[in-house]
């Protein structure tokens, strides 16, 4: 799961992968595996099948504290190079993406229209992929529960190379929601989205004087938030055990955007230094990050229009979007990869109309 996509550590699926120390987000107990980063379907169901003996293991961008994503003399599935968001149903609120898009692209990308991320965790960092294998939590646990909840279906890739479409209540489901990624490798997600107005948080902030204060204060107003956080002092002796801060939040309401905002939904995060991938490989130049490589074409999937409905103008250009006309009206075209998009297919014939589950496939625009 390398923080920073501008490299390429893994070969893809056809090249021979090297030998690569893995280690968690906490880089500790790192062990040797082969990294393949699949840049089509088809090259993600020919390294399932050559994985070996050891097996493979799907990864994303490397934030789990341990151990999740290694597999020590086996293979593992960099899925960062499947990052395409292949329809946004604007007025149903759902989403259409492969596993390899982050949190953090799906916000650039939804904010813009009025929806956002349904859980997030500490970090936006991370795939949706790892965020269905983990389910994950938020700061909303107490009103949204975990990240499963939300997903609607998705695609699994299975150890004998078979993509199986997988529903909501289907024992498959359950078991890979939160599995860890021992089921298979997902591929796309259909993920339900929470409305918002803007893209700002209203912030209420107080000290609880102990522990026994912190949760009396929890118990009787927490429900009135939708994210809910505390840090508690483990210093702190007396009484002053367990004392904190709390810190609530809810998307703040059209109402309350300044108004010297012109563009409440836009999102403009903080900017941060990039951390180092939490892979190398393992050469006679130890500690030296590899170099860019490419393959050529069959880098992603075919390039599927981002299709919406409504009349949101300004959110498509606020997200580098291109409009277009299709076969079912309005398209949005959504460049969330400058590679080549050539030689690859959809996986399981999702539909990719107005709606992830419903209509006609629109045309590209030109």
């Amino acid at each position: 799961m390398p923080a920073d996509t501008a490299s390429d550590p893994a070969g893809s699926a056809s090249d021979p992968a090297e030998p690569v120390s893995v280690t968690g987000w906490g880089r500790t107990a790192p062990t040797t595996a082969r990294v393949v980063r699949p840049r089509t379907y088809e090259e993600a169901a020919a390294a399932v099948r050559a994985c070996g003996v050891r097996g493979g293991i799907a990864r994303g961008l490397g934030r789990a504290y341990g151990d999740a994503a290694q597999n020590a003399g086996g293979a593992v599935l960099d899925m960062t190079g499947l990052d395409r968001v292949h329809a946004i149903d604007v007025d149903g609120g759902t989403v259409l993406c492969d596993a390899g898009v982050s949190l953090h692209r799906l916000m650039e990308v939804l904010l813009p229209l009025g929806w956002f991320v349904p859980v997030t965790p500490g970090t936006r960092q991370v795939t949706v992929g790892g965020a269905i294998g983990a389910d994950i939590h938020g700061k909303n646990h107490h009103v949204s529960g975990s990240f499963a909840r939300h997903v609607l279906s998705f695609e699994l890739l299975t150890a004998d190379g078979a993509i199986r479409t997988v529903g909501r209540g289907t024992p498959l489901f359950d078991a890979t929601a939160g599995g860890m990624g021992l089921t298979g490798v997902i591929l796309t997600a259909t993920v339900r989205l929470q409305p918002v107005e803007t893209s700002l948080m209203s912030v209420d902030t107080e000290r609880a004087a102990d522990l026994d204060d912190l949760m009396a204060r929890l118990t009787a107003t927490d429900h009135r938030y939708r994210y809910s956080v505390a840090w508690i002092d483990l210093l702190a002796r007396g009484r002053s055990t367990g004392r904190s801060v709390l810190t609530r939040a809810e998307h703040a309401p059209w109402t309350r955007s300044p108004r010297t905002r012109r563009r409440p939904l836009a999102f403009r995060p903080p900017r941060f230094p990039s951390a180092p991938p939490s892979y190398r490989r393992d050469c006679s130049a130890a500690g030296r990050w590899p170099s860019s490589t490419s393959s050529g074409t069959g880098r992603h999937p075919a390039r599927v229009p981002v299709s919406y409905s409504g009349s949101r103008p300004s959110s498509t250009r606020s997200t580098g979007c291109r409009t277009g006309t299709g076969s079912t009206g309005a398209v949005a075209s959504c460049s969330t990869s400058s590679s080549s998009d050539t030689g690859a297919r959809r996986p399981c014939g999702a539909s990719c109309g107005a709606s992830p589950n419903a209509g006609a496939r629109p045309s590209s625009p030109s």
